[in-house]
């Protein structure tokens, strides 16, 4: 049995081969064709007005001594992201700014690495080094699919990851490269990069 999704606006039909789903290669590919594409962010002042003025009602109606809501910086909008800047520096004793990222077009499949990368280089810098938290449960905080990446300003105090970059931009860049680890061609994969993301 098959099954047949439909995006609105003429995007193609897929069909996928089994009740359940298919093969998850045809779903990332119907994803990533129904994607729109990547428009640069731009600040939006209305919709933070707006925003502003309902979490000033919210927090008029808190009792007195109970943390209020923060009021972002900035509200950035782009054709998938809806992203509230906020300036946390005092609460870190550092220059920090926390990113929320609502992915406004596909909302439950939201968490793609280099639209948070991308996210993080147009509003604080390409060289800015941001963190991502997986906290222990009894921080947890999963109140929405929106997604929090903290951003240091100046110097992060620690530094995280590779001493040097590398990047493969296709899967044809990693098959040439491929039998240097002893791996056969399309056993390791990567999806090529959108314009404009290097």
């Amino acid at each position: 049995m098959s099954k047949r999704w439909r995006k609105k606006k003429g995007v193609p039909t897929i069909t996928v081969s089994s009740s359940v789903g298919g093969n998850p290669n045809e779903l990332i590919d119907f994803l990533l064709k129904i994607k729109p594409k990547w428009t640069k962010l731009t600040e939006n002042k209305k919709k933070l007005k707006n925003y502003t003025k309902v979490v000033d009602s919210i927090n008029s109606m808190k009792p007195n001594g109970e943390k209020p809501q923060p009021i972002p910086k900035a509200v950035w909008e782009n054709s998938r992201y809806l992203v509230q800047e906020y300036d946390v520096s005092e609460e870190y004793g550092i220059p920090i700014t926390w990113l929320s990222i609502k992915n406004t077009h596909n909302n439950h499949l939201a968490h793609d690495w280099r639209d948070l990368q991308r996210i993080k280089n147009e509003i604080c810098g390409e060289e800015k080094e941001a963190v991502e938290v997986y906290p222990a449960m009894s921080r947890m905080v999963d109140t929405s699919n929106q997604f929090h990446l903290w951003v240091f300003m100046d110097k992060a105090p620690i530094t995280l990851g590779w001493k040097e970059g590398a990047v493969t931009q296709s899967q044809e860049d990693v098959d040439k490269v491929s039998h240097l680890f002893n791996l056969r061609k399309g056993q390791v994969s990567q999806r090529t990069m959108e314009k404009g993301f290097l």
